[in-house]
């Protein structure tokens, strides 16, 4: 049975779309999360094969050097992880940029903020530098016009749901992933297989 963390500081939205993903696959999956008032702890009550840990920052080297996971997913995580920790597994992070572009914090609303019209999210596995480690995939987003951030948080936030548990897959699967896992056929309804409309992203360019 492979093993899979997925490190975050969020809620339970963090979680779901990978875990409803993953589910009925020999998977363990522990979802550590760095706040113990987040509603994760009961949230994954539901599944099976699925605990939930808190882990603060001082204790994040011993814990990822005492659990040996095959992957650890990291999404919207406050806490900074130090080079020893990077080191004591395997991390891939999604960034809701297209980097190198926007690296580092608030990048989505930097990015709206400067009026770019194309950004999207990145899939890297995470490296002692700042967003420096090997990117696994890309997807752009268009920003039309008239689009308020908060339409532009929402169309990334499905992005990330659609696309970073299908990375989170392949990788587990030990299969190389391709760009072309996101966009085999469409179907009727215009979703690719992100599970994201492309009236709504825009940037498969498969009309």
């Amino acid at each position: 049975m492979k093993t899979l963390g997925i490190l975050s500081s969020g809620r339970a939205e963090e979680y779901t779309a990978i875990l409803e993903h993953l589910q009925g696959k020999d998977i363990a999956v522990t979802c550590i999360n760095t706040d113990f008032k987040s509603d994760i702890f009961d949230y994954v009550k539901r599944y099976e094969n699925v605990k939930a840990v808190c882990v603060g920052s001082d204790g994040m080297l011993q814990y990822f050097s005492e659990n040996d996971f095959d992957l650890v997913a990291v999404r919207n995580c406050a806490v900074e992880l130090k080079p020893q920790v990077i080191n004591a597994s395997r991390f891939i992070k999604v960034h809701p940029s297209l980097l190198p572009a926007f690296s580092g914090s608030d990048s989505l609303y930097r990015a709206f903020d400067a009026g770019v019209k194309v950004t999207g999210i990145t899939v890297y596995y995470l490296s002692s530098t700042l967003e420096g480690g090997k990117i696994i995939t890309q997807y752009p987003i268009l920003i039309p016009n008239l689009m308020h951030y908060d339409e532009l948080q929402k169309s990334v936030k499905a992005l990330e749901d659609g696309i970073f548990p299908i990375v989170i897959e392949k990788i587990l699967e030990d299969k190389v992933f391709d760009f072309q896992d996101l966009l085999p056929n469409q179907s009727r309804g215009g979703s690719t297989a992100c599970g994201v409309g492309c009236s709504s992203c825009g940037g498969c360019g498969g009309h």
